[in-house]
């Protein structure tokens, strides 16, 4: 099984999807990025099998909740997928809905994406 390298960032605020990136990157982990629901599901179902994993923030300027996102995702992938929102309670919601890890941000982010990695990698090998 061939090693994956791609992380499916949505989050909406360009200057953390320019931090996830670039953090993610020195990893040798590219990106792609949604900034709404239906960029989100296009790029999932091109690409899920290629996915490390997904990185989600709790509400997108476009769509309030990605909740029910969240809920879709998790049926289909069984690999970590990290919740980043600003607001607790939207990070608890979207644990409750299928993501295994938690980083509010804006300083939590790196740490609990880098976890989510390093616990991804852990299945490839």
């Amino acid at each position: 099984m061939p090693e994956k390298l791609l992380v499916l960032v949505i989050e909406d605020e360009e200057l953390i999807q320019n931090l996830i990136k670039r953090t993610l990157k020195r990893f040798g982990l590219s990106t792609i990025a949604a900034y709404t629901l239906d960029e989100a599901r296009k790029l999932f179902d091109k690409h899920s099998q290629d996915l490390l994993l997904i990185v989600l923030d709790g509400s997108l300027v476009t769509d309030n909740d990605t909740v029910p996102l969240a809920q879709e995702f998790c049926t289909k992938f069984d690999r970590p997928m990290v919740a980043i929102s600003g607001n607790k309670e939207s990070n608890n919601l979207l644990m409750n809905a299928g993501c295994t890890h938690h980083g509010p941000k804006p300083y939590d982010v790196i740490p609990a994406i880098l976890n989510a990695v390093r616990l991804a990698q852990k299945f490839q090998s």
